[in-house]
């Protein structure tokens, strides 16, 4: 058994990490908040999106989208993506494929590409610019 002071030096260090364990996941939330608010859009009608993406379809060989980076094919199941992404530069599409695609880790693409990790997500970020310009311009004329 533990005495009384043993026992509040036990509870005290319980209730330390309660807190940090609660101020962690409240960051984790806010930061996971402002990413999905950055880098997220919704589309101008979510039910008629909910409709499509629920509904059963056919799938054959020529249905598939193919994007190209550096002699090798990787699949799109979208068409408007396929077009923004045809828009952007080689090294900003290397980012976007070697990261989504491959699941490289952002020191492996720098590697790969020859430049810092911060260059990267810079790259990142612009490639995503400039995808979210070309489909809202798309949406505007349409």
């Amino acid at each position: 058994m533990l005495s009384e002071q043993e026992e509040a030096s036990v509870c005290a260090l319980f209730d330390s990490y309660c807190h940090t364990v609660l101020r962690n996941a409240i960051r984790n939330y806010t930061k996971h908040i402002s990413i999905q608010e950055k880098y997220e859009f919704l589309a101008e009608y979510p039910e008629t999106y909910v409709k499509k993406s629920s509904a059963q379809r056919d799938v054959y060989e020529g249905d598939h989208l193919y994007v190209v980076y550096k002699n090798r094919s990787y699949q799109l199941d979208n068409e408007l993506l396929l077009q923004a992404m045809q828009n952007l530069q080689e090294r900003e599409l290397g980012v976007l494929i070697l990261g989504f695609w491959l699941e490289w880790t952002d020191l492996k693409i720098a590697k790969e590409l020859k430049v810092t990790d911060r260059t990267v997500r810079n790259i990142r970020s612009r490639a995503f610019e400039k995808i979210k310009k070309w489909l809202s311009l798309i949406r505007e004329s349409t």
